[in-house]
């Protein structure tokens, strides 16, 4: 069905409802005086306010919105923030962009720009900060650094997830749906008092399909996904100064492998015309021309993650409005994979992983913003330690595929974080209009870092790994190119700490009391760390330097009526240092390495608006346009000791433009009961995948632009405790690439991960 096709139809739906009776007529606007839009509240600078009245830019998710929009990771959000995109090719390896700035994280010692952040407790290790989404309260994400009184090592953005809470009032949902691609899933909540002063809340996930992509021969998915989560918490408030929370969760995914395959189909993927000295392939192999359905090569696949999450925190409050909290936070991680990463029938590569990761959290805070009082302040100390064991490898050739020998290149790391933060905030308001805000943040990160890096086999992936005098030797007459164990087994240990200063001040002016204008300057820091693939012992001796980040910023926020509610902000940020993240490419060998780049500069307007056009009638969106480039910025990509200019280049995962948008209108019927149709819509540009290995004629590395489409159609009993529901997700089958992965021997394409295809389904949820 085509795009217009799908307007006519639905169009059409809704003219033949209101022919039959079945539906009312739309109400018009002279009915919706007394409708306005609920407030919506946040915490982004750590005590709790308005988002119309809080000088930052923050995009703010409702459990209302996850609900309809079919929220199910941190990925989805991250595509409905403006500005924002992401890269992933499987759940342990996300890519978040915000304000065209990449959080790459992958490494043992190396951190996330964007930081996800649990119920107050950040996530310090990338591979588990997008867990199962339920039974959400709301999802904050704030753009630009957050380097002061929210957010460690959040020189990008933050991503706040906040759970449901407990609470007196008994109540309950159990909700059960199912859809194509094999989709079932489950999820529900129970809530209630156990007594005056404590209550508890219990909630769980449970879903599964069979895979977006389809083996060609058996028609089989390749790509499936289980998981499964609970989640118990308590509230225990024995007086009204004083309350203690207490959360436990466990998330449990039981994954095949994610699938990579040929970008075009009119070409092979391997190159049948190789010769020596590498072996010719037994046969050229092109793929499908249907993007959902490939082969891939013969293996046991699998992706496996278990997180166990706690939280704690007591809020004491003193007299005048002065509130003492403590967060405590323990988060442990493990991962174990098998994936095939290149995407044909030839076993080229595979890709082996197990992490087992932990990390401990305290923060105290003191502040006095429940008071009135015109001059308010905030302070704290915050202190984090965790540990990450990581075992990578490499596996070409499995089992002699291509018809060479067995190839390894294999990475053990393990490093070991402290880091310790210091940060206040000032705010006085200088009239009943005026108001201003200073802030700072030091903080200071200790690691210790051990790596040993090994290879042997074929030499043509692994040549690099043999150190300046080589183990490889070539073998003709059979094209054989081998190296014997090179690399370093003993591992490397090395250690290093970073330290900085991060300051914030911000100006807000109330121009009436549904307008506000704000000016915020802030800045924010990432510590270093040390490469996860180093090649030599030499490069594996060296730490790369943290990154700093300062972001000037104008913004509007405003109201008509209680009906119309829109915010825009303008700003200017700069990045020093910036830890860039590609691959580096030679004659023999590659390998993905850190740099420190020497700058970005971003130059970008964020627009969001939502309208009640009627009681009925609902209207949202956001649009970005940002231009990002890199400046001073000079690199040896290809190991030949000769840096290139890479300034006003693009970074990698950063969009020219993003947009989003939804309508909404409910339709009542006679027995009281409400049918709601729903359209949406998000767009983004063209993306480069890789800023350094990418080639600016062919375009082998840019990701194409996408318009995504979805519908929904929910009817809600006269009661509200039943709802149903019809959903579809990318109508019109964009093929939105997610990934690119690296380059092979003898292939002539680079192996790309498509998002997922048309899907449709259905759900029914009761409340109680």
């Amino acid at each position: 069905m085509c795009k217009t096709q799908y307007f006519k139809v639905t169009t059409a739906l809704l003219t033949s409802l209101m022919a039959l009776g079945v539906v009312d007529a739309p109400v018009l606007a002279q009915d919706s005086s007394d409708a306005v839009l609920e407030e919506i509240l946040v915490t982004s600078r750590r005590y709790e306010e308005s988002a119309q009245d809080a000088p930052v830019s923050v995009n703010v998710i409702t459990a209302d919105y996850f609900e309809k929009q079919r929220i199910e990771t941190v990925d989805d959000i991250i595509q409905l923030t403006p500005g924002a995109s992401f890269i992933r090719f499987n759940k342990l390896q996300s890519e978040y962009n915000i304000r065209g700035i990449n959080a790459n994280a992958e490494g043992s010692s190396v951190e996330a720009a964007i930081v996800t952040v649990i119920d107050n407790i950040p996530v310090s290790k990338d591979f588990m900060k997008n867990p199962a989404m339920f039974d959400i309260a709301r999802v904050e994400v704030l753009r630009g650094p957050q380097g002061t009184s929210f957010g460690r090592n959040a020189s990008a953005g933050l991503v706040h997830i906040i759970s449901q809470r407990p609470s007196q009032e008994f109540s309950g949902r159990i909700t059960a749906g199912a859809g194509s691609h094999g989709l079932f899933e489950a999820d529900g909540y129970i809530n209630g008092a156990l007594s005056e002063t404590l209550s508890a809340r219990l909630a769980f996930n449970v879903d599964s399909y069979d895979g977006y992509t389809e083996s060609t021969s058996t028609g089989e998915g390749l790509d499936g996904q289980k998981n499964f989560a609970i989640r118990g918490s308590l509230l225990f408030e024995p007086s009204s100064n004083l309350s203690i929370y207490l959360k436990v969760e466990y998330n449990k995914d039981d994954d095949e492998t994610p699938v990579r395959r040929s970008r075009d189909c009119t070409i092979p993927t391997l190159d049948p015309t190789a010769g020596p000295p590498h072996p010719i392939w037994a046969a050229a192999y092109t793929d499908s021309c249907d993007v959902w359905k490939t082969e891939i090569s013969d293996g046991d696949f699998f992706v496996k993650r278990e997180i166990f999450n706690f939280t704690g925190e007591i809020v004491y409050e003193f007299g005048d409005g002065i509130t003492l909290t403590s967060e405590t936070g323990y988060l442990d991680g493990s991962t174990d994979r098998l994936q095939e990463a290149h995407g044909t029938p030839e076993n080229v590569l595979w890709q082996r992983g197990v992490s087992d990761a932990s990390s401990f959290s305290q923060e105290l805070r003191l502040d006095n913003h429940a008071s009135d009082a015109a001059f308010r302040w905030l302070a704290g100390v915050y202190y984090l330690t965790d540990e990450h064991d990581k075992f990578d490898e490499n596996q070409f050739f499995q089992n002699g595929g291509a018809g060479r020998p067995d190839t390894r290149d294999t990475k053990i790391s393990r490093n070991e974080s402290d880091s310790i933060g210091l940060f206040g905030e000032l705010t006085y308001d200088v009239s009943d209009r005026l108001t201003v805000t200073g802030g700072a943040r030091w903080t200071k990160d200790d690691k210790d870092y051990q790596i040993a890096h090994t290879a042997f086999g074929w030499g043509g992936p692994i040549d690099g790994v043999s150190g300046p005098e080589g183990t490889c030797n070539f073998f003709p007459p059979g094209g054989q190119f081998i190296c014997g164990l090179s690399g370093f087994s003993t591992p490397v240990a090395v250690s290093d700490s970073w330290s900085d200063v991060a300051f914030k001040g911000s100006a807000s002016y109330r121009i009436s009391d549904e307008h506000v204008v704000y000016a915020l300057i802030s800045q924010g820091y990432k510590a270093g760390g040390f490469q996860s693939e180093p090649l030599t012992v030499a490069l594996a001796q060296e730490s790369f330097n943290e990154e700093t980040s300062t972001s000037y910023e104008l913004g509007w926020k405003g109201e008509i009526s209680g009906r119309a509610r829109f915010s825009i902000a303008a700003y200017f940020q700069e990045y020093n240092d910036l830890q860039l993240s590609g691959f580096r490419t030679t004659a023999t060998s590659f390998s993905q390495i850190i740099f420190n780049a020497g700058g970005v500069e971003t130059l970008g307007i964020e627009a969001e608006a939502t309208i009640l056009v009627t009681p009925d009638f609902r209207l949202n969106g956001s649009l970005a346009v940002l231009d990002t480039k890199l400046k001073d910025t000079f690199l040896d990509t290809d190991g030949d000791g000769v840096d290139e200019d890479f300034s006003g280049f693009r970074p990698d995962n950063a969009p020219k433009w993003t947009a989003t948008f939804n309508a909404e209108y409910d339709f009542h019927l006679s027995g009281g009961s409400t049918i709601t149709l729903r359209a949406d819509y998000r767009g983004r540009s063209s993306i480069w995948d890789d800023i350094i290995d990418r080639d600016l004629v062919t375009d082998t590395r840019l990701r194409p632009g996408a318009d995504v489409f979805g519908a929904r159609i929910s009817w809600l009993s006269e009661d509200e405790t039943i709802t149903a529901s019809l959903w579809g997700k990318n109508l019109f089958e964009e093929e939105e690439i997610l990934n690119i992965g690296p380059p092979q021997p003898n292939t002539l394409q680079l192996p790309v991960a498509f998002g997922p295809p048309r899907t449709f389904g259905g759900s029914v949820s009761y409340r109680f």
